[in-house]
């Protein structure tokens, strides 16, 4: 028998047990790696045209990069090392951001890692295979997410994946504290640590997101 009531009671406890889903203001900055990260230009980016800057380690065996496909971002290295570190075995790209007018920082990043495997402790050096979001507001780098597994649930897992993922998993927004608002000289960093020649990071797309202060 239909009963209107019962189903408008039934339809608001739905409602009510969905997750809530916090989304920061609009997308002030962003690209999706259409061009090389280091390229200047607009194509494929919102908000700036400088490229990023790039950096990798100096490996032990074989050499690190960084370079563009035409759709993504491509952090790799050519040959293996057993006996990896931190300080050597990284490759990642930088860039420069102002968020003067905007509060409610916040940066989503969709990125992963094909083929492979993701390692723990490998050689007993105490090293793993991470991807890293990090910032700087004028003193030192700060992890925003450090991620074992590539955005393994939950975000910022230090369980390691037995193999790569096939397509690109988002972090969805994570929130910068209050001292990036309203900021000239915030600083973003995306890097990753690796010592296969076959554990290739793709980054697909980045979002700096916040509210303009005349809407508050």
């Amino acid at each position: 028998m239909h009963n209107p009531l019962r189903n408008l009671i039934l339809s608001i406890a739905a409602i009510a047990i969905l997750p809530s889903i916090t989304v920061f203001g609009e997308v002030i900055y962003s690209d999706d790696f259409t061009l090389d990260p280091a390229e200047s230009g607009a194509a494929g980016r919102v908000g700036f045209s400088s490229g990023w800057t790039e950096e990798v380690g100096v490996a032990d065996k074989g050499e690190l990069s960084v370079e563009g496909n035409g759709s993504q971002a491509v952090l790799s290295r050519t040959r293996s090392d057993r006996r990896p570190n931190a300080t050597n075995d990284f490759a990642q790209i930088t860039q420069e951001f102002s968020t003067v007018g905007y509060t409610d920082i916040a940066i989503s990043v969709e990125a992963y890692q094909s083929d492979g495997n993701f390692e723990d402790r490998v050689g007993k050096s105490g090293y793993m295979d991470l991807f890293v979001i990090q910032y700087n507001i004028g003193g030192d780098w700060v992890d925003l997410v450090s991620d074992a597994g590539l955005f393994n649930d939950p975000i910022g897992s230090d369980e390691p994946r037995s193999e790569g993922s096939e397509g690109a998993v988002s972090t969805g927004q994570v929130k910068l504290p209050d001292s990036a608002s309203n900021n000239p000289n915030l600083s973003v960093r995306i890097r990753a640590q690796l010592n296969r020649g076959d554990e290739i990071y793709y980054i697909d797309g980045f979002e700096l997101h916040g509210t303009s202060a005349t809407a508050n």
